[in-house]
């Protein structure tokens, strides 16, 4: 495969990784049943779609939500299951002949997930942190298992931290949530490869805001230590010294200068978070909540920064403006963040040290080439930032 050739999108070429020595190739023509379809488009490479897997359909709600999408999706699903997708005239991978032992992601996952008869790819629009998702399907078209693959120094370390992170709240279950199964971690041809139990809770079609607190909660608490001050926790000398390790980011430095001084005779409490609570990592069973994607998870942060987190996505979302948001922010602490302080001075405490967190994360993800729609996220926190100390704008990622 040459995805490059072919103009196709610059990280559709990481999947030569997954069928390395041409074991399949792009093409137009129909009649391959066991292809990967390129979708939406080869231009804009988002999700391999397996034509023979009858459950492949319940991928193409990853579409979108406008009238075109809609279109999209109802059209394929239903060559989907007349058997005619394979006859369209759309991108496709299929195999090539012979394939060498050994050679294809697939003979991977079959070796660790005996029932898995077909797979798709979730690719995800192009950043910094993007790796290929596997969704696994048995021959019933159930999907059965979920795939992470590293390919890079970043995705490969998410890949670990999901894996220990994982393994380490797996010891003991939960009362309100459930968390996947380790399947398999290891290394396959380089690459680091995560496979998982797949969860059978429902998402909404529109994502729902609603706090999922007593979750949230007993995740939180799970590695629960005793108030103390800011200045002398092990949070705040580990945020220093990562913020420290990025070069060129001086704007960084003096909102975690500013947010440390403000906040440093605080008593705050520290547990576990997720690191990235929101709708699309989540879905619901009857008096439960299901969560995935645990690679930012960590213990030691400050309580309440997954209700934080949550909250800012809302606001992201919804493209509200800075004092707007700063405003729901500090409205969802004073509610919320009551459970462990009665202090206003603790909650907005919270709030800035999970802006200067997120910041941190999102400038070392951005690394040397950040894409548009991350700087325009940090632009937005930058604000919001500014809009809860009142001090003027500071540039957090290189111009």
């Amino acid at each position: 495969m040459n995805a490059r050739r072919t103009g196709a999108a610059e990280h559709l070429a990481v999947l030569d990784l997954l069928w390395p020595g041409g074991t399949r190739r792009l093409t137009r023509r129909p009649g391959r049943s066991n292809s990967l379809l390129v979708l939406p488009s080869l231009r804009s490479p988002r999700m391999l779609v397996p034509c023979s897997s009858p459950g492949a359909e319940s991928m193409l709600v990853r579409f979108g939500r406008s009238r075109r999408h809609l279109l999209a999706q109802q059209v394929l699903s239903r060559s989907l299951r007349s058997g005619l997708l394979p006859l369209l005239p759309v991108w496709r991978l299929t195999e090539t002949a012979p394939r060498p032992a050994g050679a294809a992601i697939e003979e991977h996952v079959r070796a660790h997930v005996p029932q898995a008869v077909a797979l798709g790819v979730l690719l995800g629009p192009p950043r910094a942190n993007a790796k290929p998702v596997l969704r696994i399907f048995d021959r019933a078209g159930h999907t059965i298992a979920y795939g992470k693959v590293g390919h890079n120094p970043l995705s490969a370390a998410l890949v670990r931290s999901e894996t220990d992170a994982l393994l380490e709240i797996g010891r003991c279950p939960f009362g309100a949530f459930d968390v996947p199964t380790v399947v398999h971690a290891g290394d396959w041809r380089g690459l680091e490869v995560l496979l998982l139990t797949a969860l059978n809770g429902k998402q909404r079609g529109a994502p729902s805001w609603e706090l999922p607190l007593a979750a949230m909660y007993e995740l939180a608490e799970r590695e629960r230590t005793e108030p103390m001050p800011v200045r002398a926790s092990e949070y705040l000398a580990d945020l220093r010294a990562r913020v420290g390790g990025l070069t060129g980011n001086q704007g960084l430095t003096v909102m975690l200068d500013r947010v440390a001084r403000h906040t440093a005779d605080v008593e705050l409490a520290f547990g576990r978070w997720h690191g990235d609570w929101a709708p699309w990592n989540m879905a619901s069973t009857p008096g439960r909540v299901q969560l995935w994607d645990w690679e930012r998870s960590r213990a030691g942060v400050p309580l309440g920064f997954d209700i934080v987190h949550f909250a800012l996505q809302e606001q992201l979302v919804a493209h509200a403006d800075a004092a707007t948001t700063a405003a729901a922010l500090l409205r969802v602490g004073g509610v919320a963040l009551g459970r462990w302080y009665a202090q206003s001075q603790q909650r907005e405490a919270t709030v800035l040290l999970y802006l200067t967190e997120i910041v941190a994360r999102y400038v070392a993800d951005a690394g040397l080439v950040p894409t548009s729609a991350l700087r325009d996220r940090l632009r937005t926190i930058e604000a919001v930032y500014s809009a809860i100390l009142g001090h003027q704008k500071e540039s957090y990622v290189d111009a």
